[in-house]
């Protein structure tokens, strides 16, 4: 005898009580429609998660500018990592390839107007000239 989830629709062995991905009461009768989509779930320890695609916010020529734009998006409460699967970091910054910034899909918006933001402002600021004075050491001798 096959159960059936009435929400997700999903089939299941007869000793199942309740649907694994949304915990509904599962029950013998296949429902005619869905009832209201369930959004997939990931679940890690007690934990569950939306299951949601991540896309690319940004590239960077070297792994150090991705994680700033990576920390400064944290700062703001936006989920972010940071990918470069064929780069090994260097202390000199150099870099074969480019990292990447992922983010969730719904988060795309709010955190491209926050890089443009913070991008704005480091474009914005400027820093004062100062004079280095000059100093004569021909007539210092060494103790």
């Amino acid at each position: 005898m096959t159960r059936y989830c009435p929400k997700c629709r999903s089939e299941y062995q007869d000793w199942a009580k309740k649907c694994p991905e949304c915990g509904s009461k599962l029950n013998q009768k296949k429902p005619e429609k869905a009832s209201e989509p369930v959004p997939p779930v990931i679940t890690v320890g007690e934990r569950k998660y939306l299951k949601e695609p991540l896309v690319v916010l940004a590239t960077y020529p070297d792994d150090m500018d991705a994680y700033i734009a990576g920390e400064l998006l944290e700062e703001q409460g936006i989920k972010s990592v940071v990918a470069n699967p064929n780069s090994v970091f260097r202390m000199d910054r150099s870099s074969e390839s480019k990292s990447a910034v992922f983010v969730k899909e719904s988060d795309l918006e709010k955190a491209k107007e926050l890089l443009a933001g913070i991008e704005k402002k480091l474009a914005d600021t400027s820093i004062p000239e100062t004079e280095i004075p000059e100093i004569d050491i021909s007539e210092t001798s060494p103790d």
